[in-house]
């Protein structure tokens, strides 16, 4: 962390911040797939460009990730990412035939996708309202691949960084799970902190 300079103070409001955000983001998964939902505490990491791949766990594994541009006064990257089985599981919870499984499934990604896209929108303009920042997002993309592939495209997707903020938190409920992640650009960091006060 020291790359970035972030004090202890600015680290624990970035992750008050991100937990109301994603405070709003499952409450929206719970009112979709009509089950409880809880959080981990978010983490806020500094991570060197190289490791990124491995944040969200083992780069192999097959996941599914939803994805959106952020635009505004604090631009970034926001993604929402499944276990492919819990990805599975989410789509037969919203009765979509899941048979052959999701690769060719258009029905069953539009949904994943839709159900990212309100994810992601409700933390996006969570955020947005604590902060009064101008925050506009991307029509959301879904990709069903390995970790590492997902968030190596994700990192070559606009401006290249040596080091990323990685503010993530982890939603659990009922047999399904995801991890929704803000990566913010150059520059958005400090337009963040100074919306509240640091």
């Amino acid at each position: 962390m020291d790359s970035i300079g972030l004090s202890s103070e600015q680290l624990d409001a970035l992750q008050e911040l991100t937990n109301i955000g994603a405070s709003h983001a499952a409450t929206a998964l719970s009112h979709l797939l009509q089950t409880r939902v809880v959080l981990n505490v978010p983490s806020v990491q500094v991570v060197p460009l190289q490791k990124v791949t491995s944040v969200a766990g083992d780069p192999s594994s097959l996941i599914v990730a939803v994805y959106l541009k952020v635009f505004g006064d604090s631009p970034g990257k926001a993604l929402f990412l499944f276990d492919y089985e819990d990805a599975l599981r989410i789509a037969e919870r919203l009765d979509t035939p899941c048979g052959e499984g999701l690769y060719g499934n258009e029905m069953a990604l539009s949904a994943l996708k839709e159900v990212g896209n309100i994810l992601l929108g409700s933390f996006l303009t969570a955020l947005a309202r604590l902060t009064k920042l101008k925050l506009n997002f991307s029509v959301p993309a879904i990709a069903v691949d390995m970790a590492g592939a997902i968030l190596d495209a994700v990192m070559l997707d606009g401006e290249y960084l040596d080091d990323w903020v990685f503010i993530d938190t982890k939603f659990a409920g009922n047999q399904v799970k995801g991890t929704l992640a803000f990566l913010p650009d150059s520059g958005s960091l400090k337009n963040l902190l100074g919306a509240l006060g640091l």
